[in-house]
């Protein structure tokens, strides 16, 4: 059997001068480091904006790159930034990404930026041809002159046209700059690892345009959430909030989201670890009113008939299946038939609960 070891840290986790990591030059020192200690892999977190905890995990689109880790350096090196704008993105705490600094500075100087551009009609063209990013940006646009409301209760739906540029202009940048820094992964023997989380977030792109694949009532709130039940950590389990998909309505189209999804992840990395696979075999739904996740169920999952579609998406990628939670000889079963390898373990009992093994 072939061994390969490889590193966590995500690109905000990065060095840099300007409040959080990005693909700059660090991203390429860090895969000569990796190079040099003889790893073979770097995994990241999910590559999405954040919430408003600054977690990728509930973001504003699947689809959609995150701002913060556009280079400035880049930017400025192609004559879009002068440097004025890059000293007042400095850093001022060397020890924590700043990102509330980044939440309240940074889409100014990238605004500013997007409207040096020279290459309007290749950025046109590129997001043109990625309808969810045509989307993801329009969204954010929306958002803005809704004074950040969420979707469902949008006041206008008029965009700002400097905005709505911004964010194509973002989404261009972002994807230029991981492309070069992934070629230059690959070229030193690193691959990549990305993420993809279970779950979206109910205000996000993703459930604004796609509304029918998610269990909502008819003003847009969800009348199922994600979390898990109470265990030896929580009493009260855990309510993430998530609006629960409508599997039912996601079969219609032989799943045709989660394969543009799976298959969107595979541009961008060489494998994708599928966060919280036991979902797909049953997950637990708590009602869209409750106060805490013990009013939840569970509830069976799409099973082999998603992984199916995830296979034939995901083509000759590596996907892989994580999970940290009660896991069953159902859960397994399914992990064994999908052949991803993963650390979904066969579980063992003491004093009547059930554990996995390392």
């Amino acid at each position: 059997m072939e061994r390969k070891s490889g590193v966590l840290m995500h690109i905000s986790s990065l060095y840099g001068d300007y409040g959080i990591g990005s693909f700059g030059d660090e991203a390429k020192h860090f895969i000569d480091f990796l190079k040099d200690c003889g790893f073979s892999y770097w995994q990241v977190l999910p590559f999405c904006p954040v919430d408003e905890c600054n977690s990728p995990y509930k973001s504003p689109s699947t689809f959609g790159g995150n701002p913060y880790f556009v280079s400035l350096t880049k930017l400025y090196e192609k004559g879009l930034l002068e440097r004025s704008e890059l000293e007042t993105q400095k850093q001022q705490n060397p020890y924590s990404c700043e990102y509330v600094r980044l939440f309240h500075t940074r889409n100014s100087v990238l605004l500013n930026a997007s409207k040096r551009a020279k290459n309007r009609d290749e950025i046109e063209s590129f997001i043109k041809n990625d309808p969810y990013l045509e989307n993801f940006c329009r969204f954010m646009a929306l958002k803005e002159s809704n004074s950040y409301a969420p979707w469902y209760e949008w006041q206008t739906t008029e965009t700002n046209d400097d905005t709505l540029f911004m964010w194509k202009f973002i989404q261009y940048e972002f994807f230029s700059q991981w492309k070069e820094i992934k070629q230059y992964a690959n070229e030193k023997g690193i691959k990549i690892i990305g993420d993809i989380p279970i779950y979206v977030d109910l205000d996000s792109c993703d459930v604004w345009s796609n509304k029918n694949y998610f269990k909502l009532d008819e003003s847009g709130r969800p009348t199922g959430v994600a979390g898990v039940p109470p265990d030896y950590f929580s009493s009260e389990g855990q309510l993430w909030g998530n609006p629960i998909y409508d599997w039912n309505e996601m079969e219609k189209d032989d799943f045709k989201w989660w394969r543009d999804r799976i298959y969107h992840m595979t541009m961008l990395f060489d494998a994708v670890r599928i966060d919280h696979f036991r979902g797909i075999e049953s997950y637990w739904e708590v009602p869209g009113n409750a106060k805490t996740s013990k009013e939840g169920s569970w509830q069976k999952g799409p099973g082999e008939k998603l992984v199916k579609a995830l296979k034939e998406a995901a083509g000759d990628a590596l996907i892989i299946a994580e999970d940290l939670g009660d896991i069953t000889t159902d859960v397994i079963n399914l992990l064994e038939k999908s052949g991803f390898p993963g650390n979904c373990r066969r579980p063992w009992r003491y004093n009547n609960r059930c554990y996995k093994s390392s």
